[in-house]
C-alpha cells in the first residue's frame, strides 16, 4: 500500500472513532461536537487519498456541523449548504457513481440534523450516512477504515437500541 493511503487510513480511522464515539453520547449538541473533530479527520483522510468530492463533502459538513453546535444554522444557510454540497461536488467528482455515494450520505444527514429535536433521529442519520461513507471508502482503497466502519455501525445501532424509549401509552393499566 502506498504511504499516502497508509497516512489516510490513519486519518480516517481516527474520524470513525470519533463519529462512533458521537452517537453513544446523551445530546444532539455533544454529538454534533464529537462529529465536527469527525469531519476535519475525514477532511483530511480523503484529501490525501484524492477523492475530492468526499473532500468538499466533507468540508461543508463541517461547517454544517459547527453552525448546528453553535446553535446558528438556519433554514437559508441550511438550503444553501446543501446546494453548495450537491453543485461542489459534482464538479469535483473524481470518482464516478462512488463520489455520489457522500453527496446523498451528506444531503440526507443536512436535512435532517437542522431539524431533528431528538438525538435519537440523529443517531439514525448518522447511522445511514455511515452506510453510505462505508461503501465509498472501501471502494477508493481506504482499507482501514472499512473495520471501523463495521464497528461504528454495530456501536451507532446499539447506542439507537440502547437510547430507545418506547412510548407507554398504558402506563398504569395491565396488559
Amino acid at each position: 500500500m502506498e504511504p499516502r493511503l497508509i497516512i489516510a487510513n490513519i486519518f480516517a480511522f481516527l474520524a470513525a472513532l470519533f463519529m462512533a464515539y458521537g452517537t453513544s453520547l446523551k445530546t444532539k449538541k455533544k454529538i454534533i461536537g464529537a462529529l465536527v473533530i469527525s469531519d476535519v479527520f475525514f477532511i483530511i483522510a480523503n484529501t490525501i487519498s484524492w477523492s475530492l468530492s468526499a473532500a468538499s463533502v466533507n468540508s461543508l459538513a463541517l461547517v454544517r456541523d459547527y453552525l448546528v453546535y453553535q446553535k446558528k444554522m438556519t433554514r437559508q444557510i441550511n438550503i444553501f449548504l446543501i446546494i453548495a454540497v450537491i453543485s461542489i461536488s459534482l464538479l469535483v467528482n473524481t470518482r464516478g457513481l462512488i463520489g455520489l455515494l457522500p453527496i446523498i450520505a451528506t444531503v440526507q444527514y443536512g436535512l435532517v440534523v437542522r431539524r431533528a429535536k431528538y438525538p435519537q433521529l440523529v443517531r439514525f442519520s448518522i447511522l445511514i450516512a455511515t452506510i453510505l461513507w462505508s461503501i465509498h471508502d472501501i471502494s477508493i482503497g481506504l482499507f482501514a477504515s472499512a473495520p471501523i466502519y463495521l464497528i461504528s455501525t454495530v456501536i451507532i445501532i446499539r447506542n439507537l437500541l440502547q437510547h430507545y424509549r418506547p412510548k407507554r401509552h398504558f402506563k398504569n393499566k395491565p396488559l
